[in-house]
């Protein structure tokens, strides 16, 4: 018996009442996020085995740091054009998506470092240059997050489910904690990635916490990766910490109303699917004249159904063929805006693919 209650009753509530205490209209349902100062607990110093993961020469600093702490680690240099894995007993140079060479890692991780239960750091790729080409930011991505799940399977093939100091992801300024700060999206992804690996294997206690650019950003990091902190979200500015909070969300002001532009083009991905379908009914309903309906395939029967019906109420309903995941595909389409079609003013993403499955299952 977990609970046991007794003499409840229940009584009926006003609902004028209710309404009072919970709000009225769709703000009731409206929640922000915002950050807020937090402590860190009672450091733990007792000394343990890490991996610490990052491209070559990113690792050198937390490690020095965490070494002065009196603690063991392995440092894993990935990268995406080798053959042969390289091996000194502090180090390592290997392919991020060879799972051989991963396997080889967590070998020398248990025999001279005596982990495979200790504590994982990922350092995720600094801010790229504002120049970077989509090229360059698709092969860091693939670099880190392909090498992420063959960790995951690694760790599943050596029975390791638990990870007594937790897996953490260390991005840099990849979420905004206050107005001034500046988010970098390549670095966004690996909060979601994280959040995922949380929630299927909660015992790896994945922890992802992003830091700024300022002085001493390592001893933080080494604070909290030490400390028995409950928080799973963290980032760090100037010397401070902050974790999200779910807050009601307050406006002073009433909330404008929405304006559609005649004379400009309203595109919604994934436009044949149901999702996609409402999306263009709504912006039909507001008075958009111009919509693009952009998916894979051609729109079938019950698509075309509901492209006829908005094009009777006066609006223009285009339909283009294309993958949103391609870039020479988004370059034709937004080649035709301010050409065959008026500029563009408004875009509403509900382009999705349904191939799911837990991370340990899946590769890259």
């Amino acid at each position: 018996v977990l609970v046991r209650v007794k003499q409840l009753k229940f009584r009926e509530m006003n609902r004028a009442a209710l309404r009072r205490i919970s709000g009225a209209g769709v703000q009731r349902l409206m929640h922000d996020i915002q950050w807020r100062s937090v402590r860190l607990e009672d450091l733990n110093p007792a000394e343990s085995s890490w991996l610490v993961i990052g491209a070559p020469g990113q690792t050198a600093d937390l490690v020095q740091t965490l070494e002065s702490r009196g603690q063991s680690c392995l440092a894993v240099n990935i990268v995406h054009d080798l053959e042969s894995a390289s091996w000194s007993e502090a180090q390592c140079t290997i392919h991020a998506d060879d799972e051989q060479h991963w396997e080889q890692v967590f070998n020398h991780w248990a025999e001279v470092h005596g982990g495979s239960s200790g504590g994982v750091v990922w350092l995720t790729p600094v801010p790229h240059r504002s120049d970077a080409s989509t090229d360059e930011l698709m092969e860091t991505a693939r670099l880190h997050c392909s090498g992420t799940l063959q960790l995951l399977h690694a760790l599943r093939n050596h029975h390791v489910r638990k990870l007594d100091r937790g897996f953490q992801f260390i991005t840099r300024s990849a979420v905004q904690v206050g107005d001034a700060d500046t988010v970098c999206p390549a670095g966004s992804q690996f909060w979601g990635l994280g959040r995922t690996i949380g929630a299927e294997q909660p015992d790896i206690r994945c922890r992802i916490i992003d830091s700024d650019a300022g002085e001493g950003v390592n001893d933080v990091i080494a604070d909290v990766l030490l400390s028995d902190f409950a928080e799973n979200q963290v980032a760090l500015r100037d010397g401070r910490l902050f974790a999200p909070r779910l807050v009601p969300w307050r406006s002073a002001d009433e909330p404008a109303k929405l304006s559609l532009d005649t004379d400009a083009t309203y595109l919604v991905t994934g436009g044949l699917g149901m999702l996609g379908r409402a999306a263009a009914r709504w912006l039909v309903s507001r008075g958009a004249q111009h919509v693009v309906l952009v998916s894979r395939s051609q729109p079938g029967e019950s698509a075309q159904q509901a492209i006829d019906e908005l094009q009777a109420s006066g609006c223009n309903i285009i339909v283009h063929c294309g993958d949103v995941s391609k870039t020479e595909d988004v370059q034709q389409l937004f080649a035709r805006f301010g050409n065959d079609l008026p500029s563009l003013k408004g875009i509403l993403h509900s382009a999705g693919v349904l191939d799911d499955g837990l991370l340990t299952d899946q590769t890259w």
